[in-house]
């Protein structure tokens, strides 16, 4: 079954993250990238979880035309080891995702996910939201997985007609 493009937005947005943290170069490593909230307790920080705000725009591209092209936000959210790691670590997926990332097309298995083709580019369409999530309990008294997180909103456009 081909995915739809909300997933492949999350899919692309992952496998391109996962690519620039292997990168030797980086200096990252021991990083996990998630998309399922659940797994955020399966692993230990630092953890980068990946999804859609719930809510997303629809432009239309002409009058009389039922053409949109679709406008999610991408929320990218961190939990670092510390709240140097969580800085650091959301300066530099900042920098990555600035410039936008390729937009893939995936075939859904029942087990697993494979790219079938690159389709695009999915670029920033707005501001970026930087925010050190506080949930208004002392850091001291969080579980040390949730001490240091921090939300990156990208509102984001992937170029294609629907």
């Amino acid at each position: 079954m081909s995915a739809r493009p909300s997933r492949n937005i999350i899919q692309s947005a992952m496998e391109y993250i996962r690519t620039c943290l292997d990168d030797p170069d980086t200096g990252w490593s021991g990083v996990t990238v998630v998309k399922q909230e659940s797994k955020i307790d399966e692993n230990i920080p630092p953890i980068i979880y990946v999804r859609l705000a719930p809510d997303t725009n629809w432009n239309d591209l002409e009058i009389g035309s039922d053409s949109v092209m679709r406008n999610p936000t991408l929320l990218v959210e961190i939990f670092g080891k510390s709240d140097i790691n969580r800085m650091d670590l959301k300066d530099y997926l900042i920098d990555m995702l600035k410039s936008g990332f390729p937009y893939n097309e995936y075939e859904i298995g029942e087990n697993d996910i494979t790219l079938t083709k690159q389709n695009g580019y999915v670029t920033l369409n707005g501001k970026i939201g930087d925010k050190e999530e506080d949930v208004g309990i002392p850091k001291s008294a969080l579980v040390a997985k949730y001490r240091y997180r921090h939300l990156l909103s990208l509102p984001v456009i992937n170029n294609l007609v629907e």
